[in-house]
């Protein structure tokens, strides 16, 4: 039997002190908050969810085997202990015996009469097992599978080049897991916080005849919150779990809205109604003057971005040539930035930004550059399109004209200055040839970053050296390593000539002046309620 070293729940402890420093009777008991949604989600599976109000939702309502603190500390959640044996490669975890589904007069029109004795309601080890299985399986097409192939034969599962059986999970008991991996895996216990890796009850799932996370009655969840009600094109409304005494929500009921207007957002963060929102810049100064709390979050980048699916713009002798022949001084930027991967992504419980050592631009060399021109058949001519947003139309148009000064009158560059709706669309598409514009991230690291990167496929590039790379982030075995393949990631970008980084953008989180103990991922997209208060 294999050495295991144990990893204790001790930091566990430090959640409770979030919120802590008004007092407990100051708090109003058993409040009703408002949080609004960006939009209405599709689906409330776990290994479904996707978008930012999707995984927010998730997040309230499920518990995983571990979780992310407030300080980005990856600890134990529903599970008791973890065990890891020493070559890193088998994980065992010990449940806690007090955890339960929650079960309410929803599910009597799906399970019967009665629906509170239709299912074993202890959450136990088949049921993480199920949702890694459900995550899995091909037919889920679940869009963040790829997260989880550090588990044996996780990837040939997902494919259908092997059978379920053969997966690296196993219940062993009721309360005991065991993982088995790949390969080591710096990534695999971060993993395990996200929606992909939530349990779920088989019984119930089946039970929902392929409607799981559709609608209040199809939910069935073991977190501080559980789905209360669905109201389409309206909100969603969660309440405090009675059946998870792990925390114990400090708020009774949790108001949803989706799609609220920007006025309505500041005037309701204002008067107390909304406990927090994403804002517009626009809002900040505002919202600030009026007591509401704002924070910015850099889960973003500016850049300079070529579409090597142009036929003009694959040539790398031409991207080199503009890269090289760019005084980014005329955008007006005080700092070069680290990379790409912005400050918002997180290697343990620090940012990427901290621990990278940084990758600077390709270096400003006209002579170099004319001679790239010339190979890309800039003598005889060449006509390009550069698009931006309306706000940095003059550092576009500075650098044109020392484009046009050094490579001469025969290189003809016509500028589109657009609105941010038009601008993002067409970029999205790849119907540009060079543009400037930003990236956001809801993401938590900078795999999950550079993976999005690739397969929204911004930049039409997805040559096979990209892939490799990638790859060797998925299997970083420390964090050291992660930090290294990261680094050299987002190098062969940049000293490709695909994306020039410019800027880290932000974004800003609206707190409601009364409300305390709430905290978000680093992102700043997802929102965790548990200990959330509103003073009266």
């Amino acid at each position: 039997m294999k050495q295991f070293i144990r990893i204790t729940a001790a930091l566990l402890a430090a959640l409770l002190c979030v919120g802590s420093l008004c007092a407990c009777s100051r708090a109003e008991k058993d409040a009703t908050v408002r949080l609004p949604l960006a939009e209405e989600p599709h689906t409330l599976d776990p290994q479904i969810a996707t978008s930012d109000s999707e995984r927010c939702v998730v997040a309230n309502c499920f518990e995983g085997l571990m979780k992310a603190t407030a300080d980005g500390e990856i600890v134990p959640a529903a599970a008791e202990k973890v065990s890891v044996s020493s070559d890193g490669l088998n994980y065992l975890f010990t449940l806690k015996r007090d955890a339960r589904w929650h079960i309410n007069t929803n599910h009597e029109d799906l399970l019967g009469k009665n629906y509170e004795t239709a299912l074993d309601l202890n959450v136990i080890s088949t049921d993480f097992a199920f949702g890694l299985q459900h995550a899995l399986d091909p037919a889920t097409k679940a869009p963040d599978a790829r997260k989880l192939y550090m588990i044996k034969n996780a990837e040939a599962v997902n494919q259908g080049k092997k059978s379920m059986k053969e997966l690296g999970v196993k219940a062993l008991d009721r309360y005991r897991l065991q993982i088995t991996l790949e390969y080591p895996s710096a990534s695999f216990l971060q993993a395990l916080t996200e929606p992909i890796a939530m349990p779920g009850n088989h019984a119930f799932f089946e039970a929902t005849r392929g409607r799981y996370g559709l609608n209040a009655s199809c939910m069935l969840c073991n977190g501080p919150f559980y789905l209360s009600r669905w109201y389409p094109e309206d909100s969603i409304v969660l309440r405090r779990n009675p059946d998870n005494w792990h925390f114990s929500a400090k708020v009774y009921q949790v108001n949803m809205p989706f799609a609220v207007e920007e006025d309505t957002l500041t005037k309701n963060l204002i008067n107390g109604l909304y406990c927090s929102a994403f804002v517009q810049p626009g809002q900040v100064e505002e919202l600030e003057s009026r007591g509401v709390k704002v924070e910015t979050v850099q889960n973003g980048l500016l850049a300079l971005f070529f579409n090597c699916g142009d036929e003009l713009t694959k040539q790398s002798s031409l991207r080199f040539a503009l890269v090289k022949a760019t005084n980014f001084s005329a955008f007006g930027f005080e700092t070069q930035i680290k990379g790409l991967v912005p400050p918002s992504c997180m290697v343990g419980a620090r940012s990427f930004v901290e621990v990278s050592p940084g990758i600077g631009r390709l270096a400003y060399d006209e002579k170099k550059a004319i001679s790239f021109f010339k190979k890309a058949g800039g003598d005889k001519g060449l006509s390009l399109s550069v698009l931006c947003p309306e706000e940095y139309e003059n550092g576009v148009r500075a650098v044109i004209q020392n484009w046009q000064k050094v490579f001469g009158i025969s290189f003809a560059v016509q500028v589109e200055a657009l609105p941010a709706e038009e601008l993002q669309e067409r970029f999205e598409k790849g119907e540009y040839q060079c543009v400037v514009t930003s990236v956001q991230t809801g993401r938590q690291t900078p795999l999950d970053f550079l993976e999005d990167f690739q397969k929204k496929d911004y930049c039409r590039y997805a040559p096979k050296k990209m892939n490799e790379l990638l790859d060797a982030v998925r299997r970083a075995g420390s964090e050291k390593q992660l930090v290294e393949a990261v680094t050299q990631a987002q190098a062969f970008l940049i000293q490709n000539a695909v994306v020039c980084p410019l800027q880290y953008t932000a974004s800003y989180r609206a707190v409601a002046e009364k409300t305390q103990g709430i905290y978000f991922s680093h992102s700043g997209q997802t929102v965790m309620l548990p200990e959330m208060e509103m003073l009266k």
